[in-house]
């Protein structure tokens, strides 16, 4: 059975994708994440480094006096948004790492389709085969549907053991309206409206009522990455206190493996969390 964490999915789509991840997570080639904004680019990149076994801290392009080592992974984030001089100092910077012999784990993500970026001329080509080695494409999810119900599930869980609450059921309008709605700020806009649902809903039912769409869309949802990884952590320590820091009986709660269960907790304790 392929464990993805807290990944939530039952698209074939995105299981081919986490399983694509998971079969490179432990090669040294470069991957290049694309998709929406909203969509879990950033939960992708913690899901791949949590597979690797990465014992060093990720580090990300672009700060300043940043030194690299051998065996380091460097994160490029928004891709799509460096222009083309910061594009040429990417490249002359990877020249001058071979040249030295270090091996470096390259991830690269963005927003925008980056075959399109190089066909706009707003992507270096050279730069676009060299870091898209192993390309994940997440798709929307407007194109996987079948997610909806499944994180809107697994959202109302969590808002609710972080109230100390039962999980409450979602009534029939509430699925239908959840269902007919296109999701223009993806898994991050889906995540917010149901943290607002459960936060006004009374009683065991989330009705349709409590269940409002956002005009914006995408433009005003935070990164999906730090609020999931937030939310993660607080689910996991809330479940193991009420089993009373039963490990099994957590992990089988929350759906996945004492294995992946056990990696988190030494994360959390490498980061002074416990």
């Amino acid at each position: 059975m392929t464990d993805f964490g807290l990944f939530q999915t039952v698209d074939a789509q995105m299981k081919r994708v986490l399983e694509t991840a998971q079969s490179m997570a432990l090669t040294p080639a470069p991957i290049l994440i694309s998709g929406e904004s909203g969509s879990g680019k950033s939960l992708l990149v913690q899901f791949l480094v949590e597979k690797s076994r990465l014992k060093k801290p990720l580090l990300r392009w672009g700060r300043e006096e940043q030194t690299y080592a051998e065996g380091d992974w460097v994160l490029i984030e928004g891709l799509d948004d460096l222009n083309l001089y910061q594009q040429q100092m990417l490249s002359e910077k990877m020249d001058e790492l071979k040249l030295q012999n270090k091996k470096i784990r390259w991830i690269a993500t963005s927003n925008e389709n980056p075959s399109i970026l190089v066909r706009n001329q707003k992507l270096r080509r050279d730069l676009f085969f060299r870091l898209s080695v192993i390309h994940l494409q997440i798709p929307a999810l407007r194109d996987r549907s079948q997610d909806v119900l499944v994180l809107a599930r697994f959202f109302n869980q969590v808002f609710n053991l972080m109230k100390s609450r039962t999980e409450q059921a979602l009534s029939a309008e509430t699925q239908a309206k959840l269902l007919a709605y296109s999701w223009p700020g993806n898994v991050a806009e889906l995540e917010n409206v149901m943290e607002r649902a459960v936060a006004i809903s009374k009683g065991d039912e989330i009705s349709v009522e409590s269940i409002e769409f956002s005009q914006m869309g995408q433009n005003i949802l935070p990164s999906m990455g730090t609020t999931l990884s937030e939310m993660e952590r607080k689910l996991i320590l809330q479940t193991l206190q009420l089993t009373q820091q039963n490990k099994t009986r957590a992990a089988q709660i929350l759906g996945i493996s004492i294995r992946t269960l056990r990696n988190k907790l030494n994360e959390y304790r490498e980061a002074g969390i416990l």
